[in-house]
């Protein structure tokens, strides 16, 4: 019995044996992964994923913050959002004379432009990066609510682990990200890590005034893996019991508060015309 435990043992670490260095513009990330197979577990709830691209100079923009709060408390700890600021399009422009940070960032531009079809107006998000009626990805918030009730009873076949500690010397964080795999898969998948950050007091744009002192939640501040997500496992039978799991170390920005920043990772498909994700978790950075 001893000489099959270890031969099995052996050939679990063999099979977990490799390393990734992940290039970051800012601060530095390096990162580490390994797969192995371990018993089945049992299925989690899905978490729904909600990917909205907003602006500071959108007046109808936190109405769809509103949408998202009202997800929060209909479905408690089911829902995961992130908000995106792109470049491209004039309502997530800084306030003139009232900004005092501008969230916009290249890869929320790029997610939006490049990898989800273009982003036309504001507010708008995809769900768990699944099509609405008519095939785009991206749509109005007046449609976000059936898609979130759909999405709440569609089942997962990957369980999501994230956990972090933060390093308040170093403004180290190390993130530590698993899926465990509940029945086979036999697409091509990926890997996104994010860092989001709320309680961020900037001014925001509404319909009659502008407000100074507005609360900004669900702020995307990077993504740790490549931005449309890093593909995993592509070499790999990914069967039930299998297990992946990659260790970040990441330089935090020292502009943010980091325990004000929380953690998303989520597994999504990596096929033409299919970006389907399979389960998302979140954790506090700090």
């Amino acid at each position: 019995m001893r000489k099959i435990i270890f031969i099995s043992g052996l050939a679990a670490l063999l099979l977990s044996c490799k390393e990734h260095l992940i290039p970051m513009p800012a601060g530095g990330t390096a990162s580490t992964d390994t797969t192995y197979m371990a018993p089945v577990e049992a299925p989690q709830q899905r978490n729904v994923l909600i990917e909205e691209f907003t602006g500071v100079s959108c007046p109808q923009c936190p109405e769809g913050h509103q949408f998202i709060s009202g997800f929060e408390t209909t479905y408690p700890g089911r829902i995961i959002a992130a908000g995106y600021y792109p470049f491209n399009i004039g309502q997530a422009d800084p306030i003139q004379g009232m900004t005092i940070q501008d969230f916009r960032t290249t890869k929320a531009t790029d997610l939006g432009s490049s990898f989800l079809g273009g982003v036309f107006f504001l507010p708008c998000a995809t769900i768990d990066r699944t099509p609405f009626t008519g095939g785009s990805y991206l749509s109005d918030r007046n449609q976000w609510a059936g898609k979130v009730a759909d999405r709440m009873q569609t089942a997962t076949p990957v369980n999501m682990y994230v956990t972090s500690t933060y390093n308040d010397a170093t403004h180290e964080a190390t993130i530590n990200v698993k899926a465990a795999f509940t029945q086979a898969v036999a697409k091509k998948i990926m890997l996104s890590v994010s860092i989001i950050e709320n309680n961020i007091i900037d001014a925001q744009d509404f319909p009659t005034y502008k407000d100074p002192v507005y609360n900004h939640t669900h702020v995307m501040r990077d993504i740790l893996t490549q931005t449309y997500g890093s593909p995993i496992l592509d070499a790999v039978a990914k069967d039930a019991g299998r297990v992946y799991e990659r260790t970040f170390k990441y330089t935090v920005n020292t502009a943010w508060k980091p325990e004000n920043c929380k953690v998303i990772a989520f597994i999504s498909n990596n096929e033409n015309n299919d970006k389907e994700v399979a389960q998302t978790a979140e954790t506090n950075l700090k």
